[in-house]
C-alpha cells in the first residue's frame, strides 16, 4: 500500500513540473515595464491577406494594452530588455457552415448567426538583445477566432487573429502560470 501511495505522489510531482509552462516571469517579475523591441515580422503563410506591417501595429497596440506587466514598445534594439522576432507560418480564413455547439440550446443561437473562423500560426523567438541568446521560442503557435460573419470580414479576421495571438504570446511569455497535472500541456 505504502508503495502505490508513493508511486502516486512521485507521478503527481513528475507531471507538475513537467507541465508547468517555461517562461520568462521570474527574470523580468522585479521589472516596472518591460521594453520590446519588434525586430523581424516575416511572412510564409503565402496568405494575400497577410500584412506584416499590420501585424507590426497591432503587436505594439496589444503590448501598450496589457495590464499588471506593462510593456512599452521601442524602436531600437539597444533600448530594450527583449528583442521579439516572428514568423507567420499559415493564416486561414473560412466561413463556418457547421456550429462548434453540441447543446440543442447552444447549436440553436449558434445556428442563428452564421460565423467566420480565423486560423494564425506564428513562430515567436525571444532574444536577449546584450548577446543575442535566445530566451524562449513557441513554435507553431495557433490560435483560432470564432465570430459572426458581420464582425469578422475580410481584414478584421487577421486583426481578430493577430490580437488574439500576441495577447496569448505576451501571457504565455511573461506572466506567472499556474502549473497544470495535464502531460499534454505545452
Amino acid at each position: 500500500m505504502r508503495t502505490i501511495v508513493l508511486s502516486l505522489l512521485i507521478a503527481i510531482v513528475a507531471f507538475t513540473s513537467y507541465a508547468a509552462d517555461k517562461n520568462l516571469h521570474e527574470r523580468f517579475e522585479d521589472y516596472d515595464q518591460i521594453k520590446v523591441y519588434l525586430d523581424d515580422v516575416t511572412d510564409r503563410s503565402g496568405n494575400p491577406a497577410v500584412s506584416t506591417a499590420k501585424f507590426r501595429d497591432i503587436f505594439n497596440d496589444v503590448l501598450k494594452k496589457r495590464i499588471n506587466v506593462y510593456f512599452i514598445p521601442v524602436t531600437s534594439e539597444k533600448e530594450a530588455d527583449v528583442v521579439v522576432n516572428v514568423v507567420i507560418d499559415e493564416y486561414a480564413f473560412e466561413r463556418v457552415a457547421m456550429p462548434l455547439f453540441f447543446s440543442w440550446k447552444l447549436l440553436l443561437i449558434d445556428a442563428t448567426s452564421p460565423k467566420s473562423y480565423a486560423k494564425l500560426t506564428v513562430n515567436y523567438r525571444i532574444q536577449d538583445p546584450k548577446n543575442g541568446r535566445t530566451l524562449l521560442e513557441y513554435n507553431r503557435f495557433t490560435v483560432g477566432v470564432r465570430r459572426p460573419i458581420k464582425q469578422m470580414k475580410g481584414d478584421s479576421a487577421f486583426i481578430y487573429a493577430a490580437a488574439m495571438s500576441t495577447n496569448r504570446f505576451l501571457y504565455r511569455a511573461f506572466y506567472k502560470q499556474k502549473p497544470s497535472l495535464s502531460p499534454f500541456r505545452r
